[in-house]
């Protein structure tokens, strides 16, 4: 279930279907709305060719949010993409950026589903790292003391 939010775009199954046909990315089988984000609304995508999916879409050009909020998602694409090329650190690969809003009436992008949990259900706080393992990649993370009481807001948390 996807949390619920005056920013999040509600794409519709044959939205979604649409979308990966155009850009040739697979023949959508099954879809899944990811509920843990509280702007963007997040898919897990299957497709026939057996590749899961995640899709990411940014709040309808009519949602209030703030103006630093605007044209954040082209950034992520950037920054993804400036990730990859310049670094080893594990990110999603960003597939397909869609900006044209034809299909989905908002900007979004298709990249790598990674297998995982988010950040914030790992309790880093009582370790002082952790190796992780995506995409056949091992990769050491760990948050610095300053850090590591804190809730996946920012807020301090009492030991």
């Amino acid at each position: 279930m996807m949390v619920i939010s005056k920013t999040k775009y509600e794409a519709s199954e044959a939205e979604i279907r649409e979308l990966f046909s155009f850009h040739k990315v697979g023949n959508v089988v099954d879809t899944a709305a990811l509920g843990n984000g509280e702007f963007n609304a997040a898919y897990k995508v299957i497709c026939n060719n057996g590749i899961t999916y995640a899709l990411k879409i940014a709040p309808p050009a009519e949602s209030k949010i703030l103006s630093y909020e605007k044209n954040m998602m082209e950034a992520e694409v950037f920054w993804y993409s400036q990730t990859h090329e310049k670094t080893d650190i594990l990110c999603p690969e960003v597939y397909v950026s869609d900006f044209s809003k034809e299909i989905i009436k908002s900007n979004c992008f298709i990249m790598e589903m990674m297998p995982g949990k988010p950040l914030w259900e790992m309790g880093f706080s009582d370790r002082p790292g952790l190796t992780i393992s995506a995409a056949g990649k091992d990769q050491q993370i760990s948050f610095p003391e300053e850090f590591r009481n804190h809730d996946k807001r920012g807020r301090e948390q009492d030991d």
